[in-house]
């Protein structure tokens, strides 16, 4: 995630799709300064890049030394130094990878920073994303849907909320062996006979991956199951087998559902890190429900 970082404070700020800067309460980087406008500049990551635009503030814009001309939007890159109307006010960009939800207290400093579209608070409290389009905040077992610029309530503190608009390159992750596709993958489960241990492998044309053990092995070990046991009965299509209620496949894991959906999320980067292209297919979810499923190409128990 992008992070701009205050060369005075060591003030660390991660950026939103659409960063405003200004002295306003609605202002992303609020930057208590006379000299700033309410509504001073904007940050945003346009077409894979990020960059800045001042909004006719009174002190204007400044980048590298130089002054921008208002309305110009200017490309950013990393070590790229602002100053917003003030001569000792400077913002270093710390990173430049693309934007991701994010968290803002609304009368403070805070900014939780997610990460493949989740941000944790506590074991029941977190937003996530099904799809990478629709985004949910899950509280003591409820759960709604939510919007960009949104304010929700954590712990007393009111946060506002950053969704970016869904990337065409959301998931897609080249390696050495090229891009996987998750219906060109078949996830191969070996279990000891105690079951106290489980190793995972990819397994496509011509790779063979090992994945490293982790403790949501046993989660997806029993999506796989439910998958076997489904194309079993030989009653549903392919696209409907190994359907689960999240809240029953916690129940039989021993662990609450928000404990699932942070799994859910590190099992989608682990296999993103394995070359798989947009990972959150291989663990699907339906829209408006809890009910999650393997979706790759194949499983296999051995």
């Amino acid at each position: 995630m992008a992070i701009v970082k205050s060369a005075q404070s060591d003030r660390n700020v991660p950026l939103c799709h659409h960063t405003r800067v200004g002295r306003s309460s609605d202002a992303d980087l609020l930057i208590d300064d006379r000299r700033i406008s309410s509504e001073h500049a904007v940050i945003s990551w346009n077409k894979g890049l990020w960059e800045v635009r001042d909004l006719g503030s009174r002190n204007g814009t400044v980048l590298d030394g130089k002054r921008l001309d208002p309305g110009a939007r200017v490309p950013l890159r990393v070590g790229a130094q602002l100053r917003f109307g003030s001569a000792e006010a400077l913002w270093v960009l710390e990173s430049d990878t693309p934007p991701d939800v994010v968290a803002i207290e609304v009368e403070g400093e805070r900014a939780l920073e997610g990460e493949h579209g989740l941000i944790r608070w506590d074991a029941q409290t977190l937003i996530f994303t099904d799809n990478g389009t629709d985004y949910w905040f899950e509280s003591g077992g409820e759960r709604v849907a939510i919007a960009d610029r949104q304010v929700i309530e954590v712990a007393g503190s009111r946060f506002r909320i950053s969704i970016p608009p869904p990337s065409d390159q959301a998931g897609h992750t080249v390696t050495a062996d090229g891009i996987l596709l998750s219906r060109d993958v078949t996830l191969q489960f070996q279990v000891s006979p105690d079951e106290e241990n489980v190793h995972v492998r990819v397994i496509a044309e011509g790779i063979r991956k090992e994945l490293r053990a982790r403790s949501f092995d046993y989660m997806l070990l029993a999506l796989a199951r439910a998958r076997i046991s489904d194309a079993s009965s030989g009653n549903l299509p392919e696209d409907e087998q190994g359907w689960v209620f999240a809240d029953e496949l916690a129940n039989d894991l021993g662990m609450d559902v928000s404990h699932v959906n942070v799994d859910i999320y590190r099992a989608r980067r682990r296999f993103a890190d394995a070359g798989i292209q947009a990972a959150d297919e291989m663990l699907q979810r339906r829209a408006h429900t809890r009910a999650v499923r393997l979706g790759c190409g194949g499983v296999e128990v051995i």
